[in-house]
């Protein structure tokens, strides 16, 4: 008897199909798209949180007649917008200069206090209340580009209609 003959032709194994996929590729999936969900819910709160001061900014630096009631009311706006109310509201004069100073760091309230001192001070005057607009439209966004809107003490109100 022939040792050769009882030999099988040679066949190829089956084909090894890609599908299903390891877990592993499976959590490494599910892990990017979290990664991705998860910064740009990140970007889509911080341009949410930041929508109203750009606002704001916008408004103060391309309306060039404002008067200081109106400058001082978008401030309060968006001091409403990421403080609470109540602390803003009935803000004034020195308690309102005192108030926006407190919300910058230490380098920059001087620079913003004499920018927006006396116009702070005198816009409740019926003589003097546009005189010193100008200079509190420059603090205003002085204020608007250096206050801490989003640290750790400020409570950050969150809209769901914003």
């Amino acid at each position: 008897m022939d040792p050769l003959a009882q030999l099988k032709d040679i066949h190829l194994p089956e084909q090894i199909n890609q599908w299903p996929i390891a877990i592993g590729w499976w959590l490494l999936l599910l892990s990017i798209i979290a990664f991705i969900f998860f910064v740009v819910n990140k970007i889509m709160k911080k341009r949410k949180q930041v929508k109203v001061i750009k606002q704001a900014q916008a408004r103060l630096s391309t309306e060039q007649n404002l008067s200081s009631e109106q400058i001082i009311a978008t401030l309060k706006w968006t001091c409403m917008h990421y403080f609470t109310r109540n602390e803003v509201a009935a803000l004034h004069s020195n308690d309102l200069l005192n108030y926006l100073s407190d919300k910058l760091e230490q380098q920059h309230k001087a620079e913003f206090i004499t920018k927006s001192e006396n116009a702070l001070i005198h816009c409740y005057r019926k003589a003097d209340s546009d005189i010193y607009a100008k200079d509190l439209q420059n603090g205003a966004l002085f204020w608007l580009s250096h206050a801490n809107f989003f640290n750790e003490k400020t409570a950050i109100k969150e809209s769901g209609n914003d």
